[in-house]
C-alpha cells in the first residue's frame, strides 16, 4: 500500500473460514469415494452411481472453494482504496476495482443495523460497518454489482464489518482525512 492511499481488505479470518469450509466438503468427497471412514457405500443402495456422483461434486466444488480461498489468503483483495485521486471499489465475483471521483464523496459513517427481533426488550445489533454517501452525478451510476462485503446502490457504499480487515472507525477517520 502507498503511503498517500488507504485500502481496506477482505479479512483474513473470513477466508480462512471459507477455506475451512472447502476443505470440509473435499473432506466428505473423498471418504465418500475412497476412504469410508463416515458413509459407508452400502448407504448408497440400489443406486451407488448417484452416491458416487455426489462425491466427485463434493470434492471438486471443495477444491475449488479451498483453493480460491487459498489464493486470497496469500493476496486478499482490495474492498476500497481511496487517494486524493478518487476511490476504488470491489465489484464482480473477483473484485474487480471500479473508480469514482472523490469529489462525490458527501459523507462517511459508521453504521449499525438492529435485529428485528426483541429478546428482553433489547434489540441485538446484527450488523455493522462502514457508510459512504455520494452525490449524484453523471460520472457515477446509481447502483453496480458489488463483490461480497459491499453493496452500492442509491448513491450510497455499504462495507460489512465482517469481511473488512480494518475497523469501522479506523476506516471513516483514514476516508475522512481524503476528504477536503
Amino acid at each position: 500500500m502507498k503511503q498517500n492511499q488507504f485500502e481496506v481488505r477482505v479479512s483474513r479470518w473470513l477466508l480462512l473460514l471459507l477455506m475451512a469450509v472447502g476443505l470440509l466438503f473435499t473432506a466428505a468427497g473423498s471418504d465418500i469415494l475412497v476412504f469410508h471412514r463416515v458413509f459407508e457405500p452400502a448407504g448408497a443402495g440400489n443406486n451407488p452411481f448417484f452416491f458416487t456422483l455426489f462425491g466427485v461434486f463434493a470434492v471438486l466444488l471443495g477444491s475449488v472453494i479451498a483453493l480460491s480461498q487459498a489464493y486470497y489468503l496469500m493476496i486478499p483483495p482490495v474492498m476500497l482504496r481511496v487517494s486524493q485521486e478518487g476511490l476504488w471499489l470491489a465489484t464482480g465475483l473477483r473484485y474487480k476495482l471500479f473508480y469514482i471521483p472523490l469529489r462525490y464523496l458527501r459523507s462517511v459513517s459508521v453504521y449499525q443495523s438492529e435485529s428485528m427481533l426483541e429478546v428482553g426488550g433489547k434489540r441485538r445489533i446484527v450488523d455493522g460497518g462502514v457508510e459512504l454517501t455520494f452525490e449524484q452525478g453523471q460520472d457515477i451510476p446509481a447502483s453496480q454489482v458489488t463483490s461480497a462485503g459491499l453493496t452500492y446502490s442509491n448513491y450510497s457504499l455499504r462495507l460489512f464489518k465482517t469481511y473488512m480487515n480494518r475497523s469501522p472507525q479506523k476506516t471513516v477517520e483514514a476516508v475522512k482525512g481524503f476528504i477536503r
